[in-house]
């Protein structure tokens, strides 16, 4: 008996990949328009459809006058994204969160029984920009959340803070897949960038080290060259370092 094995590939806002531009990828299954729904449950329990740009959530719950996931508005990301790795922001505005923090429980399709199955936030095994999803299990679809009650006037306060803590930080207009490391360290990721700066049109950012910058036409291999750059200079000063960015290859 001959048994094939299709890798699918499951592709949300692609906010935070790095496609290889060589490689041809069949199998992908698009996430835009799976589940458009937020709707209010009762009080402050919302159900969120996993193909929602996290700006159309962010805007919604505040509407009703709920919030507290404001800081998120800067992310070019749908909400499947958004659970999947398990973002969050350090904030200027607010306290420190990820979205865990407002997950009661995820609703997923079981690639391997075909059944559409609710996960219960404890059992997700949420961290640092990870989850148990990275597993490949599992295809999000939406998630029950509790926000907290929020006045839309601080709401939309809080969301021109961060776009202006944005445009002060971050190289606006410029091709990125944001933060490259989740864990990495921060001397070393400099040094790097002194060394070598830039390969082809791709280079380091120059407000944040943690940061690639596409200048056009710049190619996965060149990000490559400089991503495993870092990664052989922490393995040589045993520092731990660990990709956020996911990479198709």
């Amino acid at each position: 008996m001959i048994y094939i094995y299709i890798y699918i590939y499951i592709l949300s806002g692609g906010s935070n990949l790095l496609i290889n531009d060589q490689k041809e990828f069949e199998n992908v299954i698009y996430m835009k328009d799976v589940d458009r729904n937020l709707k209010q449950i009762k009080d402050d329990l919302f159900y969120v459809g996993c193909s929602l740009k996290i700006q159309e959530v962010i805007n919604g719950i505040n509407e009703l006058n709920y919030g507290g996931i404001e800081e998120l508005y800067s992310l070019p990301a749908l909400f499947g994204g958004i659970i999947y790795m398990n973002a969050g922001i350090g904030g200027k505005t607010t306290s420190s969160f990820t979205i865990s923090d407002f997950i009661v429980r995820v609703k997923v399709l079981n690639k391997e029984t075909k059944k559409i199955e609710w996960i219960k936030k404890e059992d997700c095994q949420f961290s640092h920009r990870k989850s148990m999803f990275h597993n490949d299990k599992y295809i999000i679809l939406g998630a029950e959340c509790k926000f907290k009650k929020q006045d839309i006037k601080k709401s939309k306060e809080i969301i021109q803070e961060r776009l202006k803590f944005c445009k002060e930080k971050q190289e606006i207009g410029h091709g990125a897949f944001g933060t490259c490391f989740s864990t990495a360290d921060s001397r070393l990721l400099k040094i790097v960038s002194k060394l070598k700066h830039k390969k082809g049109n791709i280079r380091f950012s120059s407000k944040n080290n943690n940061w690639f910058v596409n200048d056009g036409n710049g190619t996965f291999k060149d990000t490559m060259f400089l991503i495993n750059k870092c990664i052989k200079l922490h393995k040589l000063f045993r520092k731990k370092i660990e990709c956020e960015v996911k990479i198709w290859d």
